[in-house]
């Protein structure tokens, strides 16, 4: 039972994982439409690749701006606050050396290369840094959510279930009136001490009480001897009454007190 709600939570929170990270790619195919469209259409990148191609002897440079107009090609709005271009002029030495474009944002598009020049090249990358918040609230997390909370509420009733079940079968009844007291009982102890006192000798053997409380164990030897230890100590504690281990294949119930024996004798 307690398989299905596990397996809810662990599905809720990989899907959750996944509609995080498929969050993030949206914005970075936004960054890429935004900065296609911020090349082909604003004057003001022509003026920027006039100016860096002049600069084309200079080692490699690497600088950012929030371009006019970018954030206008934005189609996610939490992209807009934070979002620029990083344009990089970079030698032929470097290219070859395979240097890669640094991303100043946590959400970053694919770099491109703007003008190839003698002996250098000119890449742009656009970037922008939202909160986590925004990609998580971006993404779609609805059915994460009621899956986690589902899973969470049937986990805990599942385990207020069996606790309850567990205690309300190791509660002790009042059962056997004897040495003018009362004697506190499981219901399995019950079951066994109704069974001594039924038997003209007392005795039982080991098929018996095995028969009667655990037909469907194939070897209950050990849970018997767990048993019959734990019966013991209660009864010690509550009666004169003893169970004695009989050659190792029956257990005899006696009474230490001869006149408590005789009493209770008298009442059935």
């Amino acid at each position: 039972m307690i398989i299905f709600p596990m397996l809810l939570i662990i599905s809720s929170v990989v899907c959750g994982f996944m509609s995080f990270a498929k969050a993030k790619a949206d914005m970075s195919d936004d960054l890429n439409q935004a900065l296609h469209l911020a090349i082909s259409e604003n004057t003001d990148v022509k003026q920027m690749l006039d100016s860096l191609s002049s600069m084309h002897d200079h080692p490699m440079l690497t600088f950012g701006a929030q371009h006019n107009g970018f954030a206008d090609f934005l189609r996610i709005s939490a992209l807009r606050d934070t979002a620029g271009i990083t344009y990089t002029i970079k030698s032929d030495s470097e290219a070859d050396a395979g240097i890669q474009l640094s991303a100043q944002g946590r959400i970053c598009s694919d770099t491109l290369l703007l003008a190839q020049m003698p002996h250098s090249a000119i890449e742009v990358k656009a970037f922008a840094n939202p909160s986590f918040l925004s990609i998580l609230k971006h993404s779609n997390q609805r059915w994460s959510a009621t899956s986690l909370v589902c899973g969470i509420l049937l986990l805990g009733l599942l385990m207020v279930k069996q606790r309850s079940a567990a205690t309300l079968h190791t509660s002790p009844i009042l059962v056997v009136q004897s040495q003018e007291q009362v004697l506190a009982l499981t219901p399995m102890q019950e079951k066994l001490m109704q069974m001594f006192l039924a038997s003209p000798t007392r005795t039982l053997s080991k098929d018996e009480i095995c028969s009667a409380l655990w037909p469907k164990k194939d070897n209950p030897d050990d849970t018997l001897y767990t048993f019959i230890s734990r019966m013991k100590s209660s009864l010690a504690k509550q009666s004169s009454y003893r169970i004695q281990n009989r050659r190792g294949r029956e257990y005899s119930l006696t009474c230490e007190n001869v006149n408590d024996e005789v009493r209770h004798a008298e009442m059935h």
